[in-house]
């Protein structure tokens, strides 16, 4: 399968799971906006807002980890459906964001709470165990994952609803390359706590993180992102106390603002390459919304593989790779193969 096959197939199923979840028309908060430098993480942002939208929902309250109020929260959204946004922080690798959703909970015992399709990983049985106490107080909760073996855990862990779910990236659909590629691989790599340590640096091509350069442009700086996040923080403290009803556009606003110059940012660093060779989720992602052949490498905690096994095996342009020299060899017999599929060299499928 395509690709675009593969784009529609998985935001049709991002429909049939969410639909009988969120009525058309249902109030709702939208929480934990990453109001930190992570492209996967607001494209997921984005996603959920887009799904949104097309859905009708009134979005009434956003809020990130720092300029969230459980009192503002409660007297906006009301009744409504409280959604957390999806990623790969479900666990106790990322614990202040696993505090955050545990703390919602705990403040809107009586609302129906969407957690979004995230990946699952404990490391600790402590935090697994706390993670439980807290979910199983919550009568309306319904957790999304992104993969089998996030679903396997989940519902041996959890008393509640549980559902398997594409990405939120999904409902973005197809994205367009920002410019003529540069080089034939390149190697989007983490630099982070979820690298796998002792992994050789690649010697071809052009390696990167989300932080890396970007055409022109030198060490990726972005003012605009970090005055827009430092107003969004501000806004979020500044609203505190109005009165219920408060229509939430000017946050939603800011945050899309800042979401979408990362987006922005992450379509440049892919678009560096004919070939894309990743150990991240959203390299992954947005290379299949992108249309770009691909080699996948691990993460430490094995979520690409997991979420490649659960939704994106059937692509043909994308491959699993067990090591960095591997993966050299399969990126070069994709380009290969793009080169004489297209008969430009431009490496998109």
């Amino acid at each position: 399968m395509t690709a675009v096959g593969v784009v529609e197939r998985l935001g049709a199923e991002l429909d049939r799971v969410l639909d009988p979840l969120v009525p058309r028309g249902s109030r709702c908060a939208l929480l934990d906006f990453p109001t930190y430098h992570n492209p996967g993480d607001a494209a997921i942002w984005l996603g959920a807002e887009a799904w949104l939208r097309r859905r009708g929902a009134d979005v009434v309250y956003r809020a990130d980890l720092r300029s969230f109020d459980g009192a503002a929260l409660r007297r906006q959204v009301r009744d409504g459906i409280v959604l957390l946004n999806g990623g790969g922080n479900f666990g106790d690798l990322y614990p202040a964001h696993q505090r955050f959703r545990e703390l919602v909970l705990r403040g809107a015992p009586d609302n129906p709470v969407i957690q979004l399709p995230q990946s699952v990983d404990f490391t600790d049985s402590r935090g697994a165990q706390r993670a439980k106490a807290t979910i199983e107080q919550h009568a309306g909760l319904t957790l999304l994952v992104r993969d089998h073996g996030s679903l396997a855990t989940a519902k041996a862990l959890f008393d509640t609803d549980v559902l398997l779910c594409p990405d939120m990236a999904f409902s973005l659909g197809r994205l367009e390359v920002a410019a003529r590629a540069e080089t034939d691989v390149l190697w989007l790599l983490r630099d982070d706590r979820e690298a796998v340590d002792g992994r050789p640096r690649p010697v071809a091509g052009l390696v990167r993180d989300w932080q890396g350069a970007t055409p022109g442009s030198g060490r990726w700086r972005a003012p605009l992102w970090a005055a827009t996040r430092a107003g969004a923080r501000l806004l979020g403290s500044a609203l505190r106390g109005l009165p219920p009803g408060r229509p939430d556009r000017l946050t939603g606003l800011l945050f899309g603002r800042i979401a979408d110059e990362q987006l922005d940012h992450a379509v440049r660093v892919l678009s560096l390459g004919r070939i894309l060779v990743t150990d991240r989720m959203h390299g992954h992602i947005l290379g299949c919304l992108l249309g770009l052949p691909q080699v996948l490498l691990d993460s430490v905690t094995g979520k690409v593989g997991r979420y490649h096994e659960t939704w994106t095996a059937d692509i043909a342009c994308v491959r699993r790779a067990t090591s960095v020299a591997h993966a050299l060899e399969l990126a070069h017999r994709l380009a290969g193969a793009s080169q004489v599929a297209r008969g430009d060299g431009a490496g998109r499928w």
